[in-house]
C-alpha cells in the first residue's frame, strides 16, 4: 500500500501547475546560462577590442624606432637588440617581420617556430584603414590562434615593402575557470545571476500558483458536483479565458439541475396519475358489485324481477365494464406517450355521456337509499368542458 505522501507527490507532479512551473525553471536556467556565456564572450571581445584600440598605432611607433636597422637587414644585430629592447619593457608581444605576401621573414620571439608561416593579408589591410572596425582577429604564426594585433606598413633590407606585425596577447587565452579562481568581478557577476536567478524562479511560481488557484477552485466545484452537490457553482470572475469555462460549467449544471427537478416533477405526476387511476378504478368496480349483488338476491328471492329493471342493472354492468376497458386503455396510451416522449391531446367530450355515466355508476346505491336518480339529457348536447389524460 503506498503511503499517502507518496499519493499526493503524484497527484501534485502530474498537476498542470508543476509542469508550467518545471518547464518554467528549466527555461529560466537555460536561458540564463546562454545569457552567462554570451556575456562572458562578449567581454571577452570587448577587452579584446580595448586592448586593441589602445595599442593601434603602436606597430606604426615601433616601426619608426625600428626603420634604421632593418634597413640594415631583418637579422641584423641592431634590429635584434632594439627588438629585444622592446620584448624586455613589454614581454607580452611577439614582434614579426612580413613580406608583402605576408609570409614571416623575421620573428624576434622565438626563431624556430614560424618558419614558413604566412599571416593573411585580408585582416592586415583592413585594420591599416583609416576607421577600422575592432576588434579584427589575425593568426598568430607560432601558434596559429586567432588573436589581436597591430600592424604597420615597413621597409626591410634593400628597400623590400613588408609589414611590421606585433602580436598583442601572446599569453594563452584565459579559460572561464581560471577567470573564476582570479577574477573578483567574475565572481560577483555570477552570484549576482545565482541571486537573481533564484529570485526569478521564486516570483515565478508564486506567480503561476497564484494563477491556476482558478482551476484549483474550478476542480473543487466539479468534484463536488460529481458527488451530487448539484448546488455547486463557480464563483463568478474575470471574462477570460478561466472564467469563460466557469461560466460554461455553471451553465450545464443549471440545465441538468432543471433536468432532474423536471424528472423529479414527473415522477411526482406519475405517482399522482397512479393514485388518480387506482381512484377511477374503484369507482366502477364498486358500481359492478353493487349491480351484481341486486342480481343475486333476485335471483335468491325467486322474485320476478322487472324485465326492465334487469336490463337496466345488466346495462349498467356492461356500462362500468366499458369503462373500466376505456381506463386500461388510456393507461395503455400512457405507456406509449412515456416511452416515445410524445406531445399529450386535449380531446373534447361529450357532457350528455358523462352525467348518463354518473347516474347509471350510482343508481344501485341511490334506490337502496330510496333515491331515484332519472337523467334527462339531449344526446345532441355538446361538450363544453374540455379534458386531457
Amino acid at each position: 500500500m503506498k503511503a499517502p505522501s507518496q499519493s499526493r507527490f503524484r497527484v501534485f507532479w502530474r498537476s498542470l501547475y508543476a509542469r508550467i512551473a518545471l518547464a518554467y525553471v528549466l527555461s529560466l536556467i537555460l536561458l540564463c546560462g546562454a545569457a552567462n556565456w554570451f556575456m562572458l564572450m562578449r567581454a571577452n571581445a570587448f577587452s579584446h577590442e580595448l586592448e586593441q584600440r589602445l595599442n593601434l598605432h603602436l606597430a606604426s611607433s615601433l616601426s619608426m624606432i625600428m626603420a634604421p636597422a632593418l634597413r640594415q637587414g631583418t637579422d641584423s644585430a641592431g634590429a635584434r637588440q632594439i627588438a629585444a629592447h622592446i620584448l624586455a619593457i613589454n614581454p607580452s608581444l611577439s614582434l614579426y617581420v612580413l613580406d608583402s605576401g605576408g609570409r614571416v621573414v623575421a620573428n624576434y620571439d622565438d626563431r624556430s617556430c614560424s618558419r614558413g608561416a604566412a599571416v593573411p593579408l585580408a585582416p592586415l589591410q583592413s585594420l591599416l584603414q583609416q576607421h577600422p572596425m575592432l576588434p579584427v582577429y589575425a593568426p598568430a604564426p607560432c601558434s596559429g590562434r586567432p588573436t589581436v594585433f597591430s600592424v604597420a606598413n615597413v621597409a626591410y633590407g634593400q628597400n623590400h615593402p613588408g609589414y611590421l606585425y606585433a602580436v598583442l596577447n601572446g599569453e594563452p587565452y584565459v579559460s572561464l575557470s581560471a577567470m573564476l579562481r582570479t577574477s573578483y568581478v567574475v565572481r560577483g557577476l555570477l552570484v549576482a545571476i545565482a541571486l537573481s536567478l533564484l529570485l526569478a524562479v521564486a516570483v515565478g511560481l508564486a506567480w503561476f500558483a497564484f494563477l491556476t488557484r482558478r482551476f484549483r477552485t474550478l476542480t473543487r466545484v466539479v468534484e463536488r458536483f460529481a458527488r451530487a452537490d448539484y448546488s455547486a457553482r463557480v464563483p463568478r470572475s474575470r471574462d477570460d479565458e478561466i472564467g469563460l469555462l466557469g461560466s460554461a460549467f455553471n451553465n450545464m449544471a443549471a440545465m441538468i439541475e432543471a433536468q432532474l427537478a423536471a424528472l423529479r416533477e414527473t415522477d411526482r405526476q406519475r405517482r399522482q396519475l397512479v393514485a388518480d387511476v387506482s381512484h377511477d378504478f374503484r369507482t366502477p368496480l364498486t358500481s359492478l358489485r353493487g349491480h351484481a349483488e341486486q342480481l343475486l338476491e333476485q335471483i335468491d328471492d325467486d322474485k320476478a324481477a322487472d324485465r326492465n329493471q334487469q336490463h337496466d342493472r345488466l346495462q349498467a354492468i356492461l356500462d362500468n365494464a366499458d369503462r373500466l376497458t376505456r381506463l386500461t386503455e388510456q393507461l395503455a396510451v400512457l405507456a406509449r406517450l412515456d416511452a416515445f416522449e410524445q406531445a399529450l391531446r386535449i380531446e373534447p367530450f361529450s357532457m350528455a355521456e358523462l352525467i348518463q355515466d354518473v347516474a347509471v355508476k350510482f343508481r344501485p346505491e341511490a334506490e337502496r337509499l330510496g333515491i331515484r336518480l332519472n337523467c334527462r339529457c339531449d344526446p345532441q348536447t355538446p361538450g363544453s368542458l374540455p379534458t386531457s389524460l
